[in-house]
């Protein structure tokens, strides 16, 4: 381990020394802008070959519509595997320490992060595919239900802690962006059927709240006001409250999981105008070093304003 992870940060320097640039205390939060330690691989090497064998779709337990099975094992191995490769953090922490980079890594992270990788891949070659050539819109459903329970629980081995998204059942934003489920935005028919899937349920779960016998009954909040104004100018069906209730309790929550484009992110003195220095339009945390300087409008700001003076 110690020998690979020497080699490694000769051969990847650029990569750790970008990830100590960025700030993020751990590597895992990083995703692929962090080097995944060559040892924490070759340690669950033999597991992800294990996992390749077991859960093909053409074995017993590679079951398409058992998709708990397979995340199931994956999220075993790393909760009850992992701790016990903390002894090897001391040894990790005298590679790294010199370079500063011991901060970022823990063994037992790297090495969930490797069972995630593999998990990842057996995606890409069996299940997404299988999935798509089935065409059974419920099925798309349950797999992403069982991925994304896998990567709220995948939290912990990972290393990052978010007591508030665990009580909400949400992934951790750091941990989304390479989650299994981005894996999903690789294929663009496999966006599309989970899309399409998505949709299908949504316009069911909507049909249902429009067409039921009471859809068009006073909503329950009329009966806690008495206010005359409020029954005569705000008069909301049962169906009115329960739409709001779909978008903002299911529909929208699941957005957030769909894959996104990456979007460049501006350099920070280019999205902050606020002071004017001797030298020119001083922007973001530059703005503080300038407080002497008179405050005024930023030019970008500024245009649209004395456009608008003038119309």
């Amino acid at each position: 381990m110690l020998a690979l992870t020497r080699l490694q940060k000769v051969e990847d320097r650029a990569a750790f020394e970008a990830l100590d640039q960025s700030g993020l205390p751990l590597a895992a939060m990083a995703g692929d802008a962090a080097p995944l330690l060559w040892a924490a691989q070759r340690l669950a090497a033999p597991l992800a070959d294990g996992l390749r064998q077991l859960f093909a779709n053409a074995a017993p337990t590679g079951r398409l519509e058992r998709p708990d099975l397979f995340l199931g094992c994956v999220l075993r191995l790393a909760q009850d595997l992992g701790p016990r490769l903390d002894f090897l953090q001391a040894s990790l922490h005298s590679v790294m320490e010199a370079s500063d980079f011991h901060g970022h890594y823990h063994i037992s992270a790297e090495f969930a992060r490797a069972l995630r990788e593999a998990a990842k891949q057996l995606l890409r070659e069996e299940k997404l595919p299988a999935l798509a050539a089935a065409a059974d819109r419920e099925l798309w459903l349950t797999w992403v239900d069982s991925l994304i329970g896998f990567e709220v629980k995948m939290a912990a081995p990972l290393g990052i802690s978010s007591p508030l998204a665990q009580r909400r059942g949400d992934v951790p934003l750091p941990l989304l962006r390479q989650s299994t489920l981005s894996v999903l935005g690789e294929r663009p028919e496999w966006m599309d059927a989970w899309l399409s899937a998505e949709s299908a349920a949504a316009h069911k779960a909507l049909q249902g709240l429009l067409y039921s016998p009471t859809s068009w009954d006073p909503a329950p909040s009329l009966r806690a006001e008495d206010w005359p104004a409020w029954r005569c100018e705000f008069y909301p069906p049962v169906a009115a409250e329960s739409v709001v209730a779909l978008l903002a309790g299911q529909l929208m929550p699941r957005v957030r999981y769909i894959p996104q484009p990456e979007v460049p992110h501006a350099p920070a003195r280019a999205r902050v105008c606020a002071r004017r220095s001797g030298d020119g339009w001083v922007h973001g945390r530059g703005a503080e070093r300038a407080g002497a300087a008179r405050s005024e409008p930023c030019p970008a700001q500024a245009a649209p304003a004395r456009k608008k003076a003038a119309e």
